[in-house]
C-alpha cells in the first residue's frame, strides 16, 4: 500500500493515497473552508475541478513527451519497471523502427496556480515524482501513448490541448503496483495488471483485406484510428472508474464492468450517440447518465428508439465502440448528484422526486411504453446547476443489473457467460468534425436508393393523431377528401392504430372498413398511396395469435417473473404498481407482456428465418387483396420482450431484435418506414421516424427538439429522416395552439419527408393556410431534395446537416442547435420559441440570400414583398420572423439560387 499523504490546500489538509505510477489527481478547495469538505458540491466546484484535473494532465503528460529514454529511474520503481519491460528494452530501437514504437519517461511535476473564467482559485496538488516507461503505436496520422496508470492519449501533431485522453477503469490494487506485463509486439501494445485486467491496443484491420470477419464489419474504413480491447475477468475489483466517478457503485451489487472513458473538454463539442427524450446539441449541454446502450421506447437514462455506437467532437475525434459489446453501457457527462439510490444534497433535480438531504432516491423502475408516461424525460439540463462529469463513459458489463435503475433487460445475462468484461473501442482524430463523422459512416452499409421520390416531395397524411385508435373507413374517406379539396400535395394516406379487429390480426376490421379495397381504391383515385401500421405483435385471441403461437412462431419466456421481482418493480411508481396488480391476477400466459396499451400481447420470433417468412406471406397476402401500398413498422426494440425471453436462435445482443425487424420485414416493402434503429440497419431506403412527440414547444419532447434529433439522425448515419407529425401526438389532452402548429409545419418543411395528422383547419383556417405556405415551400425545393437524397443514399451523409459541416473549423458553428441546413446550399433557421417574432441566425462563410416571402395569401394579413436581401457568412444577425414567415438563406453563386430565380423577385411571384 502507497505511504499516506497529505496536501496542503486554502481549507486544510486532505489526505490523499500516493501511487508509485498514477499521479495524483488535483485535490480543489474553495475559499470556504467548510464547503471545502463536500468535495465540490457545486457547480462552480466541479468546473474548477476539471479545469484543474485537465491543466495538471496536460502538464504532466508534456513533461512525459519531452523527457529522455536515458534518464535513470527512480530507485524505488527502478526494479520493478526494469523487470516488467525488459523484453522490449532490449530490442527497443528495432521494435520503434518495425513498428513505430516508442519509449519515453514519465515525470511529474507540482503546480500552484490556476485561473478559471470565474474567478482565480490557487490551488496545489502534490504528484508523484516517479519516472515510468510509456509506449506508443501510430496508426497512419495518429499515435496513441499508453501509460502504465491506464490512461490513453491520441495525438496527430496538432496542438496538445486537442489530444483525447482515454482513461481504463483499474482499481487501487492494481494502480498501487507495476504492470505485471508490458510489451509490444506484432503490431500491438499489450499491457496486464496484477487484477487480471487486459489492455491490448492495434490498428484496425485494413478495410481492403478480405479476411476481415464479419464480426469486425464496424471497424472497415477506418483511418488514422487505433482499436483498443480492454479485458477486466470477474475477479476484478468492483470499481467502473478510479477516477472521476461521480457515483462510484459500492457493495455487493456493484457492476463489474471494463470502461473505457474519454475526457469530454479535450474533444471540444460532442455529437451522436443515440436519439434521446431531451436531446442536447451538443451532447455535453446535457447530463446523461450511464445505462442501457440500447433501443428503448423511453429509456431508463433517456435514451430512444434510434441508436448508435459512435461520438464525433468539433476537435475531430471519433470514438465508435463494438456494437455487440457484452451489457453494452454508454453515458456522457453524467450527472454527478442525482443518481438513484444515493444522499442527494437538497435539491428536486429537474422533477425527479427529491426532499431533504438526508431522503435517498428510491429505485427508478422503467417498464415499457405506457408505463413510462409519468416517468421524467432525460437526460438532465441544466448544467449550470451540475456541470456533469465531463466524461464519455464506454462500458462492458456482466450483466444488465444496476443499482439504481430496474428496466426489462436489468435480470437477462447475456451470452457467453465466460465471467469477463470485453470492451473493443476504436480511436482516431481526423482533421475536423466533418471528417470524423465520415470516418464514423464509412463502415456503416450504405442504402444504394432512397425512399420514393413523391414521398420525398409531398407530405405523408396519417389518421393517428386525428382519430387515434377511434378510425374507421368513413373517417379517413373524410380525412382525404378534405385533403384533396383543399388542394394540398400528398403522398401516402397512413391508416394508423385498430385498423385491424384485434392487434396482430393482419386484415381489416369488417366492421369498421366494411369495404376495404374499394377504399384503398378510392384513395388512390384522388392520388394517394395507402400504407397500414403494422407491429410485431399480436394479442392471444388474434388468429395470427392462435396460428402462429402453434408453429412456435412467437418469442416464450425461459420462466415466469418472481411475483416478489414484480412486486420490487411494481412498488416503485404508481402506474407500474397498478400493472404490477393487473397482471397478477390476469395471470398472463408465457411470453405475454404489457406493451404501451392495455392488451397483453407476444413478440413475434425474428431470429425465427420460418415465422419471418410467415409473417411477410400474410403482409403480402394483405396486399393482394386490398391494394395496399406498403407499412408503417412501428416498435422493434427490444424493450418490448418478456421477461427472460427465450428465441429460436439466442440473440447476439439486445439490439439484434432491432436489427433483424428492420433488415429482415420492413425493408422488403417499397414504401415503408421504421423507428428505430441499430448499427447495421443504414443500409436500407426507409425513412427513419423520430419517436413519438409532445404537443408542446420545449427540448423535452417538444418542437424544440427536432431540429437537434434531426441532425443526432444524420451524424448516425440515418440521412432519410422523418419528423413526427406536425403539431405533435395531442397525448393526455394536449392540443397545439396556432402558433405552434405553424412553426412545427415550417420546421419540418425542408427536412427530408414531412408528416401531418391533425388536420390544420381544425386548429383554425390561418393555421391552415400558413401550413400550405409551408408546403409551398417545399415544392420550391423539390429537384433539390430529390438530388441530395439520391446523393445521400450513396454515400450516407446527412441530408439535412449541421451548420459545421458546411464551414467544419469554425467554432461558432459547434453549438448552433436550431438551423439545418439542406445539402449544402440552403440553410434553414425556423423559430422554435413561443411568441418570438425575430430570432438570431448564424451562416457559415460565403454569401447568402435570404428567400423572399410574401404575406398576402393569408388572412388579412398586408401584401408585403421581402427584400433580396444578401447577407454575409460567419457572423450572427437578427432577422424578422413574423408568424407567417420561415427564414430560409441560398448560397449566392450555387445552383439552387439559379433555379429559384432569386436574382429576380419578379421571377418568384406566382408560384
Amino acid at each position: 500500500m502507497a505511504p499516506l499523504t497529505y496536501n496542503w490546500c486554502e481549507g486544510g489538509r486532505v489526505p490523499t493515497r500516493q501511487s508509485r505510477i498514477a499521479p495524483l489527481r488535483p485535490r480543489v478547495t474553495c475559499s470556504d473552508p467548510a464547503a471545502s469538505s463536500k468535495r465540490a458540491t457545486s457547480s462552480c466546484d466541479k468546473r474548477r475541478h476539471h479545469a484543474l484535473r485537465a491543466e495538471s494532465h496536460k502538464s504532466n503528460r508534456q513533461t512525459a513527451n519531452s523527457a529522455s529514454v536515458s534518464a535513470p529511474p527512480t530507485s524505488h520503481s527502478q526494479t520493478n519497471n526494469t523487470a516488467t519491460a525488459s523484453d522490449d528494452a532490449t530490442n527497443a530501437p528495432a521494435a520503434a523502427a518495425a513498428l513505430d514504437l516508442t519509449t519515453t519517461t514519465t515525470t511529474t511535476a507540482t503546480a500552484t496556480t490556476t485561473t478559471t473564467t470565474q474567478q482565480q482559485v490557487k490551488s496545489t496538488w502534490t504528484r508523484v515524482k516517479s519516472r515510468a516507461p510509456t509506449l506508443s503505436l501510430t496508426s497512419g496520422a495518429v499515435a496513441c501513448v499508453v501509460y502504465p496508470d491506464g490512461v490513453l492519449e491520441l495525438s496527430d501533431g496538432r496542438a496538445s490541448e486537442r489530444r483525447p485522453r482515454v482513461h481504463l477503469s483499474l482499481g487501487a490494487n492494481a494502480l498501487a503496483h507495476d504492470p505485471v506485463r508490458w510489451n509490444a509486439n506484432d503490431n500491438k501494445i499489450v499491457v496486464e495488471w496484477v487484477c487480471g485486467s487486459t489492455l491490448e491496443v492495434t490498428r484496425p484491420p485494413n478495410h481492403e483485406d478480405a479476411a476481415v470477419s464479419e464480426k469486425d464489419w464496424w471497424l472497415r474504413g477506418r483511418k488514422n484510428a487505433v482499436l483498443v480491447n480492454f479485458r477486466v475477468p470477474s475477479t476484478a475489483e468492483p470499481v467502473p472508474s478510479p477516477d472521476f466517478q461521480p457515483y462510484p457503485d459500492e457493495g455487493p451489487h456493484a457492476p463489474r464492468a471494463a470502461e473505457v472513458s474519454v475526457e469530454l473538454d479535450q474533444g471540444g463539442s460532442w455529437y451522436g450517440g443515440a436519439h434521446l427524450m431531451r436531446q442536447h446539441w451538443p451532447l455535453e449541454e446535457g447530463r446523461w447518465e450511464v445505462g442501457p446502450h440500447l433501443p428503448f421506447d423511453n429509456g431508463p437514462h433517456g435514451i430512444g428508439m434510434l441508436v448508435g455506437c459512435h461520438w464525433v467532437s468539433s476537435h475531430g475525434v471519433c470514438v465508435a465502440v463494438d456494437p455487440e459489446s457484452r451489457g453494452l453501457h454508454a453515458g456522457l457527462n453524467a450527472p454527478l448528484r442525482s443518481r438513484p439510490g444515493r444522499a442527494v444534497p437538497g435539491s428536486t433535480l429537474d422533477g425527479y422526486r427529491g426532499g431533504r438531504e438526508e431522503d435517498p432516491w428510491p429505485r427508478r423502475a422503467w417498464g415499457v411504453g405506457v408505463q413510462n408516461c409519468g416517468r421524467p424525460l432525460l437526460p438532465l439540463g441544466d448544467i449550470a446547476q451540475d456541470a456533469g462529469d465531463r466524461m464519455l463513459r464506454l462500458q462492458s458489463r456482466l450483466g444488465w443489473e444496476d443499482d439504481g435503475v430496474v428496466h426489462p433487460w436489468c435480470r437477462v445475462a447475456p451470452r457467453d457467460d465466460d465471467g469477463t468484461a470485453s470492451l473493443r473501442v476504436c480511436l482516431s482524430v481526423s482533421p475536423d468534425v466533418r471528417e470524423a463523422t465520415t470516418s464514423a459512416l464509412a463502415p456503416m452499409p450504405r442504402p444504394g436508393r432512397s425512399p420514393p421520390d413523391k414521398i420525398m416531395q409531398h407530405p405523408i397524411w396519417c389518421t393517428w393523431a386525428r382519430d387515434h385508435s377511434g378510425v374507421t373507413q368513413d373517417s379517413v374517406m373524410t380525412y382525404a377528401r378534405q385533403i384533396a379539396e383543399r388542394g394540398l400535395p400528398r403522398s401516402a394516406m397512413e391508416i394508423d392504430d385498430r385498423w385491424q379487429q384485434r392487434y396482430g390480426d393482419i386484415h381489416f376490421c369488417p366492421s369498421k372498413f366494411p369495404t376495404a379495397k374499394e377504399m384503398v381504391d378510392e384513395l388512390h383515385d384522388l392520388g394517394f398511396k395507402v400504407t397500414l401500421w403494422v407491429t410485431p405483435f399480436a394479442e392471444a385471441a388474434s388468429e395470427t395469435y392462435r396460428e402462429g403461437a402453434a408453429l412456435g412462431y412467437y418469442v416464450t419466456s425461459h420462466s415466469a417473473t418472481p411475483a416478489s421481482e414484480e412486486f420490487e418493480l411494481g412498488i416503485s411508481l404508481p402506474g407500474t404498481a397498478l400493472k404490477f396488480a393487473v397482471d397478477l391476477f390476469q395471470n398472463l400466459e408465457n411470453g405475454m407482456f404489457r406493451w404501451w396499451g392495455t392488451q397483453p400481447v407476444a413478440a413475434l420470433d425474428l431470429t425465427n428465418p420460418k415465422a419471418v417468412r410467415w409473417f411477410l406471406a400474410k403482409l403480402r397476402k394483405l396486399q393482394e387483396e386490398t391494394g395496399v401500398d406498403g407499412f408503417k413498422f412501428d416498435a422493434g426494440e427490444p424493450c418490448f420482450l418478456p421477461s427472460r425471453a427465450n428465441t429460436h436462435a439466442e440473440l447476439a445482443h439486445p439490439a439484434e431484435y432491432t436489427r433483424l425487424w428492420v433488415t429482415e420485414v420492413a425493408r422488403h416493402f417499397e414504401w415503408a418506414e421504421v423507428r428505430c434503429g441499430w448499427p447495421g440497419t443504414s443500409g436500407t431506403h426507409l425513412l427513419t421516424r423520430m419517436g413519438d412527440k409532445d404537443s408542446m414547444w420545449g427540448i423535452g419532447n417538444g418542437l424544440r427538439a427536432l431540429v437537434p434529433q434531426l441532425l443526432t439522425a444524420g451524424v448516425l448515419g440515418y440521412p432519410f429522416c422523418l419528423p413526427d407529425m406536425v403539431g405533435g401526438n395531442c397525448y393526455w389532452g394536449q392540443s397545439p395552439s396556432e402558433e405552434l402548429m405553424v412553426r412545427w409545419a415550417q420546421t419540418s418543411s425542408l427536412m427530408p419527408a414531412v408528416q401531418f395528422s391533425l388536420p390544420p383547419w381544425r386548429v383554425s383556417e390561418r393555421a391552415a393556410g400558413l401550413c400550405a405556405e409551408s408546403l409551398a415551400i417545399r415544392g420550391r425545393f423539390a429537384r433539390e431534395i430529390a438530388r441530395i437524397a439520391k446523393d445521400s443514399a450513396v454515400s450516407l451523409e446527412p441530408m439535412c446537416r449541421p451548420m459545421w459541416w458546411l464551414d467544419p473549423h469554425d467554432t461558432s458553428s459547434f453549438s448552433v442547435n436550431d438551423q439545418y441546413s439542406l445539402g449544402n446550399d440552403v440553410v434553414v433557421a425556423p423559430v422554435v420559441e413561443r411568441g418570438a417574432k425575430s430570432r438570431s441566425v448564424y451562416l457559415p462563410h460565403g454569401l447568402w440570400r435570404e428567400l423572399p416571402t410574401w404575406e398576402c395569401r393569408v388572412g388579412d394579413d398586408r401584401c408585403v414583398e421581402s427584400p433580396l436581401v444578401v447577407h454575409e457568412g460567419r457572423q450572427t444577425f437578427q432577422v424578422d420572423a413574423p408568424l407567417a414567415k420561415l427564414p430560409v438563406f441560398v448560397r449566392v453563386g450555387s445552383r439552387v439560387e439559379a433555379e429559384l430565380g432569386l436574382t429576380s423577385a419578379a421571377a418568384m411571384r406566382g408560384n
